[in-house]
């Protein structure tokens, strides 16, 4: 078995001439030739790895894309439909500025207007400065946590496997 980053666009070509995929619903495809085939599906086939390997659907369209294949995500029809019932902010009848859109939408409430500095750039009307607050957390955690088995704990908890290996 190979890693799937390995593959060159002849093994894709070769994988795709015998490929068979009888299911529906994959949302990221590639072109091979005229046939629209499923992205990882197609890839791990191509590397002899098992349908469980860690590859996912982006890592398998990268490859793709950088050995010349166009690719293609395919949305759910429900997501391609606009909700009927809600505004859309799209420039629509005469609303083609930022401006425009900005003044169409609600108003905000005058005790939510206060509480709006009339400068964002004064960081001195803010009830505390950025460098008050780092002062005051600096340390916070000095004595609480050691850091030297914190980071043997890392190590040594990334050395445990969890997965089972796969039966073939």
């Amino acid at each position: 078995m190979r890693s799937p980053k390995e593959l060159t666009r002849a093994e894709i070509v070769r994988a795709a001439n015998n490929f068979r995929w009888t299911r529906k619903g994959a949302k990221w495809t590639v072109i091979v030739g005229d046939r629209e085939l499923p992205a990882r599906p197609l890839v791990l086939e191509a590397a002899g790895v098992p349908p469980n390997d860690p590859t996912n659907s982006h890592q398998a369209v990268e490859i793709l894309r950088r050995l010349g294949f166009e690719t293609r995500y395919v949305k759910e029809q429900a997501e391609m439909r606009e909700p009927e019932n809600e505004e859309s902010l799209e420039p629509r009848d005469g609303l083609g500025s930022i401006l425009e859109i900005a003044s169409a939408a609600k108003e905000v409430p005058e005790r939510e207007r206060e509480r709006v500095p009339a400068d964002l750039s004064d960081v001195s009307s803010r009830p505390e400065s950025a460098g008050d607050w780092l002062e005051r957390t600096a340390g916070g955690w000095a004595g609480l946590v050691d850091a030297e088995e914190l980071k043997r704990e890392i190590y040594d908890s990334r050395l445990i496997t969890t997965r089972t290996e796969p039966r073939l």
